[in-house]
């Protein structure tokens, strides 16, 4: 009989976010006949996602990815795994910038989670991370790339090879929604919209917010999440008076009994990874409107069934878009189905299996 092949992913912790859920998502369906999975957790706090008993978790309480960078290089030393699987743009370089340090049978696979280019450009040393990428990630043996915006991205700003490529979009874990989508919810507001994610300047919910005065009055906006902004969000719906027609709802572990109740999903990011969000709306049935932008979100909301995408970035526009979206009759069973198809977690699980196979035959 075969020996298990080892495959250790390095990430930050189990907290709610989309890596995170991927992550989790990957390790709880792979086939542990072939696979035998190991998830490195660099701070083990505020666990939103459960592991499946057969997955080993190293766990630990390090503040910063490199401050657990030495521990990281004992641990990969120890395990030898077959493959060391890295999910984040940051233990990315960290781990590439040491690859001398690890064995020389592990194959290095990083999975990329937004569009680096333009990442870069928010960070006050954008040269010095620029050059970071084009040198370090040529290091990697395979990148994983959520979208097809992602991969040309990295080719053509970066001078990574195609070759070097393979586009897997995120999972969704339809399981799991499914059991938690019918929840009761214990909340003295009722709601229309609803948008899921960080308040953070990139996502421009302030943008939404400012729409909201030209949306039909009676519409109301649930905002999950928590962030940076949220101060700037709470002063802002102040101003307009907007109080009794949005609320801030913080974190929650179960945002599905919230989609599967709303009628629209608003999505106003200036750029994306594949987002999960959008993904775990079309999950409940639920149309998207809001802006294009570059990720994978062209993708996903690729026909009228599923939403509608604005080109141009303008709060009066966007109203008009809510206001259309809201009157038409959107067919829930059809989003849910065009979702289930191509991005259940058995599908996107076969193309990850279908890469570490070609990996363990190398």
């Amino acid at each position: 009989m075969l020996m298990a092949k080892k495959i250790l992913f390095i990430i930050p912790s189990l907290a709610a976010g989309g890596t995170e859920r991927v992550i989790s998502t990957i390790c709880n369906n792979i086939d542990t006949t072939k696979y035998d999975p190991h998830i490195y957790l660099i701070s083990d706090t505020k666990r939103a996602y459960v592991i499946n008993p057969n997955v080993t978790v190293h766990s630990n309480n390090f503040s910063r990815s490199l401050s657990a960078l030495p521990h990281m290089i004992k641990t990969v030393r120890a395990l030898k795994p077959d493959i060391l699987f890295l999910t984040q743009s940051h233990i990315n370089l960290l781990l590439t910038a040491v690859k001398f340090l690890l064995p020389r049978s592990v194959t290095l696979v990083a999975r990329e989670n937004i569009l680096v280019s333009l990442r870069n450009k928010k960070w006050k040393y954008k040269k010095t991370f620029d050059y970071l990428y084009r040198v370090l990630y040529k290091r990697l043996d395979t990148i994983i790339c959520q979208c097809e915006d992602m991969a040309k991205d990295l080719i053509d700003n970066f001078g990574i090879k195609k070759e070097q490529i393979v586009v897997i979009n995120n999972p969704v874990d339809f399981d799991m929604i499914n059991s938690k989508k019918d929840d009761p919810i214990d909340l003295d507001f009722d709601f229309d919209l609803v948008t899921m994610g960080r308040f953070v300047p990139f996502k421009s919910y302030i943008d939404l917010i400012e729409a909201m005065p030209y949306v039909d009055e009676n519409v109301t906006l649930l905002m999950i999440g928590d962030g940076p902004d949220r101060g700037m969000y709470e002063a802002r719906i102040k101003e307009l008076k907007l109080g009794s027609r949005i609320k801030l709802l913080g974190r929650t572990k179960n945002p599905f009994k919230y989609l599967s109740r709303a009628k629209l999903l608003a999505f106003t990011s200036r750029y994306e990874g594949f987002p999960n969000a959008v993904l775990e709306a079309g999950a409940c049935g639920l149309p998207v409107v809001g802006y294009t932008c570059l990720g994978g979100l062209n993708e996903i909301i690729a026909t009228p069934d599923s939403g509608l995408l604005l080109k141009e970035r303008a709060p009066k526009q966007l109203a008009k878009a809510i206001n259309s979206s809201m009157k038409k009759q959107f067919d829930k069973e059809k989003i849910v189905n065009l979702t289930y198809t191509r991005y259940n977690s058995k599908k996107i699980m076969d193309n990850y299996e279908e890469l570490f196979d070609q990996i363990s035959k190398k």
